[in-house]
């Protein structure tokens, strides 16, 4: 079974090898997907490890970082795509072991394609301009901005302006979401890195 396509309007696929986060964010989307779907991702873990687990269903259901041998072991896209790469967990709760399992995955596919790895940040939500207020520094490649769905919750403009501007001083492409070029359409970019 291949890679999961996305509605996410700046990649192609998502691929979620990790599922979980210890943050608790009330505004977190993966957790709602995470109830909505824990089953059937336990499901195929069961049958990929052909044995019952319930510390990985527990974990499932209470959005407790995991790793999924079914999903690290999902077939790649056959031509290039764009792949998020843990739209499920935070990396910051992830075991060295599994990110050497998830690096080694692709790097099985260099011969294939040329794979790019981006340091970005996705402000989204970008609720507060506390580190705009401080000055920072963007030691990225790309930014995405977007609002807070579920509920719908829309970034001040100015602090969306100054996101912009200072990425664009420091020759950071930006890519707007679509939720929040409905509201701010004037700010709208769509901009992806080389």
């Amino acid at each position: 079974m291949g890679l999961t396509k996305t509605k996410i309007d700046w990649c192609d696929f998502s691929w979620n090898p990790v599922w979980g986060c210890l943050n608790d964010c009330d505004f977190c989307y993966a957790r709602k997907i995470a109830k909505r779907f824990g089953e059937s991702i336990y499901k195929k873990e069961v049958k990929f490890r052909k044995k019952e687990n319930e510390d990985i269903l527990r974990k499932l259901k209470d959005f407790k970082p995991v790793f999924l041998f079914s999903q690290l072991n999902r077939e790649f896209p056959s031509k290039p795509s764009r792949i998020f790469v843990n739209s499920m967990s935070d990396i910051a709760f992830w075991k060295i072991e599994w990110m050497e399992k998830v690096l080694k995955r692709i790097e099985k596919h260099n011969e294939k394609f040329k794979i790019k790895n981006l340091r970005f940040i996705s402000f989204e939500p970008l609720l507060f301009n506390e580190v705009l207020e401080k000055g920072f520094s963007l030691n990225v490649e790309w930014i995405i901005i977007g609002a807070q769905t579920n509920p719908v919750k829309p970034p001040k403009k100015e602090w969306v302006e100054r996101l912009i501007l200072k990425a664009k001083n420091d020759k950071i492409p930006v890519f707007t979401k679509e939720n929040l070029d409905k509201i701010y359409p004037e700010l709208s970019l769509k901009e992806f890195p080389e």
